[in-house]
């Protein structure tokens, strides 16, 4: 059993019958598929079915199709024509390189946005 267990096993369509509307259903298909991939729970090369994801989550295949779009516009996603939708594979150099680049801009922010606490802002 992987430590990320709850992610593969977690009930999603009766999560998705509890959303309020499309957006919400959306919502909850692209964040659950988006951390099974980011978790590994999909490993690179993982090939995806429309029709298996959406058994599954017990919608159409419709809805579906934007979740796994917007994934592929993220870049963790890849539609190869005749083979079906892939989990990208990771690039460790590129990751070091955008993990090295958002640790600087975290430390530029800190350097640059603190500002004294004003009276108003000591009440909040």
């Amino acid at each position: 059993m992987s430590p990320f267990h709850e992610l593969e096993t977690i009930d999603v369509a009766a999560w998705l019958e509890r959303a309020a509307n499309a957006q919400e259903r959306f919502q909850i298909m692209y964040s659950v598929l988006r951390d099974r991939i980011c978790m590994l729970v999909y490993p690179p090369g993982t090939q995806l079915t429309e029709e298996g994801l959406a058994a599954e989550f017990g919608v159409s295949r419709s809805p579906l199709r934007k979740a796994l779009q917007i994934l592929e516009a993220d870049g963790l996603l890849q539609s190869q024509q005749g083979v079906g939708t892939i989990v990208s594979e990771v690039d460790l150099e590129e990751l070091i390189q955008v993990y090295q680049l958002r640790m600087e801009l975290n430390e530029l922010a800190g350097k640059l946005s603190p500002s004294p606490a004003t009276d108003t802002l000591k009440g909040l």
